[in-house]
C-alpha cells in the first residue's frame, strides 16, 4: 500500500489508482481482498461504503425535452469514485453482444439506426420504468455470471445499488442494465432467428425485416414480461411500423437510410428562428445551435447549409454574450 494515502469524506483510506498494475482482464474474483485489488480500495473500506452506501446520494429532478420529469439519484463523494472504479475495471471488461447498441464505446443511437434502415418493417418496444425495474437480485446474479464469488457479487450490487434498484445517474447503471439483460437478449434472438435484425439501445428493443409485425410484438413482449419487464403500453413507444409509413428508431427516420426526423429537422429550425428574433443572443445558445445545425448538415446537406448561413448572419449581427 502506498503512504499518505487520500481519504474519503468519511476519512476511510482510498488506494490511488498508480499504485498497482492492475490487470486488463477479469478471472474468477471470490475474496474482497482480490476485489480490492482489482478498484485499488481497501476491501474494509468497501464493506463500510456498501454498508453506508444510501447516505452518498443527492437527488434531484430535472425536466427533459418532452417536459418529463425525471428522478436522478446523483451517487456523490467516495461513492461515485468506487462507482467509477467498478466501471473501469470491471465492467469494461465485460463482454458486450453485437445486439447492445446503448453504453458501450462506438457504438451510438446513430449505429443502432443504421442496422435497421431501409427494412419493409420496423418493430419498436419500449420497456416502462426501466433502470428501476432492474433490482439487486438482478444485479448480483449479474455480476456471478461475470466470475465474482456470491459474497463479492452481493457486496458489489449493494455499492451499485439504491433502494433495490439501479440508480439513475449513476455511472455503472446502464453497463449494469445491459449484463441484467442479457438473458432477453438471447432468448430474444432465438426467438426471431437469424433472418431478423435485432437491436437494443438501453430499454428500446427493436426487430426489423419481412415478417408478421404483431406477432413479433407479442414475441417481444412475453419475453419482458418472464423475464420480469414490462413493456409499455403507449403507441409512439411500443408500435409496428411498415415501409409505407415513417419509421423511427432512437430519434432517427430509417425508411430508406438514417435520416434525421421531420419533428428533430422541425426543432432545429425553429431554434436558429428563435435566434434570428432574439434581443440578446447568449454564448451558449448561440453554440447549441450550431452543433445541432452541423448535425442536422450531417445528414441533409442542403437544408443545413442554408441554416448554416443564417446562423453565421445572426452571429455577425448580434456578438454574443455572458
Amino acid at each position: 500500500m502506498c503512504a499518505d494515502l487520500p481519504r474519503s469524506s468519511f476519512g476511510w483510506p482510498l488506494w490511488p489508482m498508480a499504485c498497482e498494475n492492475v490487470p486488463a482482464t477479469i478471472g474468477p474474483v471470490t475474496n474482497l481482498r482480490h476485489l480490492g485489488h482489482l478498484l485499488d480500495v481497501e476491501p474494509a473500506v468497501l464493506k463500510e461504503l456498501a454498508a453506508g452506501a444510501p447516505a452518498f446520494y443527492r437527488p434531484f429532478s430535472k425536466q427533459d425535452k418532452s417536459g418529463k420529469v425525471r428522478h436522478i439519484d446523483n451517487p456523490t463523494g467516495a461513492l461515485k469514485l468506487v462507482q467509477g472504479r467498478i466501471r473501469r475495471q470491471l465492467l469494461n471488461q465485460a463482454p458486450v453482444d453485437d445486439v447492445v447498441q446503448g453504453g458501450v464505446r462506438g457504438r451510438s443511437a446513430e449505429t443502432n439506426a443504421a442496422i435497421h434502415a431501409g427494412s419493409s418493417l420496423v418493430v419498436k418496444v419500449d420497456i416502462r420504468d426501466f433502470f428501476p425495474t432492474v433490482n439487486s437480485r438482478m444485479v448480483k446474479r449479474a455480476f456471478v455470471r461475470l466470475g465474482f464469488g456470491r459474497k463479492v457479487a452481493s457486496l458489489l450490487a449493494r455499492l451499485t445499488t439504491i433502494e433495490d434498484r439501479l440508480p439513475q445517474g449513476a455511472s455503472t447503471s446502464t453497463d449494469l442494465a445491459n449484463l441484467c439483460m442479457s438473458s432477453v437478449d438471447g432468448e430474444v434472438k432465438r426467438l426471431v432467428g437469424p433472418a431478423v435484425r435485432y437491436t437494443r439501445f438501453v430499454d428500446d428493443l427493436v426487430l426489423s425485416g419481412d415478417f408478421d409485425g404483431v406477432e413479433m410484438m407479442s414475441v417481444l413482449c412475453r419475453c419482458l414480461r418472464k423475464h420480469g419487464f414490462s413493456p409499455h403500453r403507449k403507441k409512439r413507444k411500443s408500435r409496428v411500423m411498415p415501409a409505407g409509413r415513417n419509421q423511427s428508431v432512437t430519434g432517427f427516420t430509417v425508411n430508406r437510410k438514417v435520416s434525421l426526423s421531420v419533428e428533430e429537422r422541425r426543432n432545429i429550425r425553429a431554434a436558429v428562428r428563435r435566434l434570428e428574433t432574439s434581443q440578446l443572443v447568449l454564448q451558449k445558445d448561440l453554440m447549441s445551435c450550431w452543433g445541432r445545425v452541423r448535425r442536422l448538415r450531417r445528414y441533409h446537406p442542403k437544408e443545413g447549409d442554408a441554416l448554416m448561413v443564417r446562423l453565421t448572419k445572426v452571429k455577425a449581427k448580434d456578438e454574443p454574450v455572458g
